[in-house]
């Protein structure tokens, strides 16, 4: 598990580590809050070549600094470069914190996948969690 920007109180692993709690005190979470870049990561690593077909984004809040994003994409490593995975469903259409967002893909192989945010500024984005399906 990775990200291109961590907030310094939280965790990367924590948006991996199967716990779902949108308390505002709690602190499981990833955010990118105080990033400096329009759009940040969270990339999940699976070792070996993988069929993925789901993804759900339990998109975290706090009412103050870390939103929803504006919008957010599923790419894939092919093996040397990044590529958008196509969408057949998103639910909800528009990202919702403090809710679970679920994307359905077209089927993609791949060792690597990863969520990219686009910030909804002047806040950055939270995951609670991130889960992957084959």
């Amino acid at each position: 598990m990775s990200a291109s920007f961590t907030f310094p109180s939280d965790s990367v692993g924590e948006a991996v580590d199967g716990r779902i709690s949108f308390t505002q005190y709690s602190r499981n979470r990833w955010t990118a809050y105080t990033s400096a870049n329009l759009e940040d990561w969270l990339e999940v690593d699976f070792g070996r070549p993988e069929e993925v077909r789901r993804v759900e984004l339990f998109l975290y809040g706090d009412g103050r600094g870390v939103v929803a994003p504006e919008a957010y994409r599923i790419e894939a490593w092919t093996g040397s470069t990044w590529e958008a995975v196509g969408i057949r469903a998103r639910v909800p259409e528009m990202p919702m914190a403090w809710a679970l967002n679920q994307v359905e893909l077209e089927p993609v192989r791949t060792e690597r996948l990863r969520a990219v945010f686009r910030h909804a500024r002047p806040g950055a984005t939270g995951v609670a969690e991130m889960r992957v399906f084959r």
